[in-house]
């Protein structure tokens, strides 16, 4: 029996060694030009990965506020825009290595930190979906001079040359180029007494007067969702220097690169661990990395590819504001702050209280500074316009990003206690449906009515630029409905929006399609200060003609 067991081991391990044997020849073995073949194609997958992941790295943190070149107007903005940070915050506005002027609400500028004394300005650009460019050539804090160069008939290339607030002084036409939708050249070069200014090599005229010595040069944009720009290349006289920006980030690319690598070596060491007892049977371990390093291409390849694609496009909703102040007031901070400033309570004697109810627009966003808005504007010139012992007060209840059923609420419950002698309504952009903007706007009257407490209506302005017919049949229709309520109850209509679309080529009148420059804030309260006679009554306008138009 022992001997019969003994002869049954020995067969079991027979057994046990042949398929040992056919494992270790069923293991990869690769001759010398395959090894090599594969540990090149390892070596380059694993290269690729490598670039792909700096890559992408390089993407996420390539923002305007990391570049650092470039000073944003409209973050400066003592009231404040949405979209204002954002665009310099997040990196949609350089998505593909190039900067996009259209994003985050259009209307951006951007002017070079460093001053300089222009000599020659080149960059390339794109208006793939119409709108303008315009390059600030010079601009000096209380003046500029620009070159804008267009695809929308109503904006024409032309020479601008205008004040600190956005007006126009002088616009003289250039040769219209044609356009289309592919990247253009544009040069700039210092000629005698003026610059040049060609586009694709063909000249379009002469612009403005160098002023020789160090300014500001800068880009804005239109309302167009894409206002691309590219390679800029300014040669500065004074300081003599030369300035290029192709907005790819190359910050910390080394590091990045190194870290990259490392992330590779690490994942092929552990490719190499995990194949250990394979190679130990006579396995390759090419084939293994070229495995492992294929599964990481792939993937951070993919990651590229989508990010390029769609994420990078993206506009975030929860935005790192990265230290800049919040310079928009709500609601919870505008409350308040009025309860401290208008007690509720007929105002003093002598004072002629006039109350705007509005959203963003009424509260100023837009405003360079607080003497910009519209209704510090408007309250300047009746004060000049006043009559001897006549005083005005203008309470600015504007609510960003607030509707009209808050408005009429807050009214109604609250503010109906100062008691003013008119109430200007200004709205129409933030309500979505004309029903319920007209059946809050009318609450509003009606219990002004019966205070004996007179309504204006104005329908709230916006910019026409780049705006779909859908949008533009709604906002017609949010108008309409305002003017049914003014007609119903006999209330006069202050018509602001026809006017300032007449205006939108006398200067940089919008921030975006609803909120004004400071020059359209001046624009705004000249027409309510011209219509003052229908909104204050008989009594209203004071004895003396004022000489002079808000902001003139």
């Amino acid at each position: 029996m022992e001997e019969g067991g003994g002869h049954g081991g020995a067969a079991v391990r027979a057994r046990g060694a042949a398929a040992g044997a056919s494992a270790v020849e069923r293991a990869p073995r690769l001759g010398r030009r395959a090894r090599l073949a594969g540990a090149l194609l390892a070596l380059a997958l694993g290269l690729f990965a490598a670039w792909s992941l700096r890559t992408l790295a390089l993407r996420l943190g390539h923002t305007l506020h990391a570049n650092g070149r470039f000073e944003s107007t409209k973050v400066g903005l003592d009231h404040g825009i949405l979209g204002a940070v954002s665009f310099v915050a997040t990196r949609t506005a350089l998505h593909g290595d190039r900067l996009d002027l259209g994003v985050w609400h259009g209307f951006h500028e951007l002017l070079l930190r460093e001053p300089v004394t222009p000599e020659r300005l080149a960059l390339r650009f794109r208006l793939r979906e119409g709108g303008w460019l315009a390059v600030h050539v010079q601009h000096t804090g209380d003046r500029f001079e620009a070159v804008r160069l267009s695809a929308d008939p109503a904006f024409p290339t032309a020479c601008l040359e205008g004040a600190a607030d956005g007006g126009f002084r002088t616009k003289a036409p250039l040769a219209q180029p044609a356009l289309g939708r592919g990247w253009h050249a544009l040069a700039i070069e210092r000629e005698g007494a003026a610059f040049g200014v060609a586009i694709d090599g063909a000249p379009l005229g002469a612009c403005g007067r160098p002023l020789g010595r160090p300014v500001r040069v800068g880009l804005r944009g239109s309302a167009a969702s894409h206002v691309e720009v590219d390679d800029l290349r300014i040669e500065s006289a004074t300081p003599p220097r030369l300035v290029e920006e192709d907005f790819a980030n190359r910050r910390r690319a080394g590091a990045l690169a190194l870290a990259a690598l490392a992330a590779v070596a690490a994942v092929d060491a552990a490719v190499a661990a995990a194949s250990a007892r394979a190679r130990r049977r006579g396995a390759a371990l090419a084939p293994y990395l070229v495995a492992g390093n294929l599964v990481l291409a792939a993937s951070a390849g993919l990651a590229l590819l989508a990010d390029a694609l769609y994420f990078g496009r993206l506009h975030p909703e929860q935005v790192d504001f990265r230290g800049y102040e919040n310079r928009i007031e709500y609601v919870g901070q505008i409350a308040p702050r009025l309860a401290r400033e208008v007690p509720l309570g007929p105002p003093p004697p002598g004072v002629r209280r006039v109350v705007v109810l509005g959203t963003s627009q009424t509260w100023g966003s837009g405003a360079a500074r607080p003497e910009d808005v519209w209704t510090a504007r408007l309250a300047a010139a009746l004060a000049a316009d006043a009559a001897p012992g006549e005083r005005f007060e203008i309470v600015n209840a504007g609510l960003p990003g607030e509707t009209s059923e808050l408005l009429a609420e807050l009214w109604t419950e609250r503010w109906i206690a100062w008691k003013p002698e008119v109430v200007l309504v200004v709205l129409g952009n933030n309500d979505r449906d004309p029903r319920v903007l007209a059946r809050e706007v009318d609450r509003i009257a009606a219990a002004n009515e019966v205070r004996g407490i007179r309504t204006a209506i104005v329908p709230e302005a916006n910019c026409l630029e780049s705006r779909s017919e859908r949008s533009l049949r709604q906002l017609a229709e949010k108008h309409e409905a305002l003017r049914e309520v003014a007609a119903r109850r006999g209330l006069p209509v202050v018509e602001v929006h026809g006017p300032l679309a007449a205006a939108r080529d006398d200067g940089f009148l919008w921030w975006d399609r609803v909120h004004l420059t400071s020059y359209g804030q001046a624009r705004l309260a000249a027409l309510l200060f011209e219509a003052r006679g229908a909104w204050l009554g008989a009594r209203g306008g004071g004895t003396r003609d004022a000489r002079r138009a808000p902001g003139g």
